[in-house]
């Protein structure tokens, strides 16, 4: 598995995004790239931007609605690091848990390994994530109710 660099993308890094969703048949034509931050996460492998997530903080569950990584770099974990940083992104906000679209079958195949569940037709996934309660212990609640939607 590749151990990507992850970092916030700034503004003057659109460019790179929109290739990468691009390549991915995932962008979107006609909009304003020209403000991205502090939406963005980036991959970097051997200096090279290898793949992208979009991270909005909602209440009470955020969204990574665009999520890619470049077709050559796919199935190396490039992805699953992706999403581990936008998972502790929300967490750190306050969030209780994230909807995601993807249609990646190896994400889909981890999915419970990850703590998510399916709900819905179009393999939209949602996640909890655990927040420290004052005594030290995490909440555990185990998505009941989104397991059965």
């Amino acid at each position: 598995m590749i151990r990507p660099k992850i970092k916030i993308a700034r503004d003057s890094d659109s460019k790179v995004i929109q290739e990468i969703l691009q390549a991915n048949q995932m962008l979107a034509e006609g909009l304003d790239w020209s403000r991205i931050y502090p939406s963005w996460i980036l991959a970097e492998w051997k200096d090279e931007i290898v793949g992208c997530i979009q991270v909005l903080v909602g209440y009470p569950t955020g969204m990574i609605p665009l999520w890619a990584v470049l077709p050559k770099y796919k199935n190396s974990g490039i992805g699953i690091y992706l999403l581990w940083a936008a998972e502790e992104i929300l967490r750190q906000a306050g969030c209780d848990g994230f909807l995601g679209i993807t249609d990646s079958g190896q994400i889909l195949k981890k999915l419970e390994r990850l703590g998510g569940v399916k709900i819905g037709q179009f393999s939209l996934i949602m996640k909890r994530i655990y927040k420290e309660e004052r005594d030290g212990q995490r909440n555990k609640d185990t998505n009941s109710a989104a397991a059965t939607a």
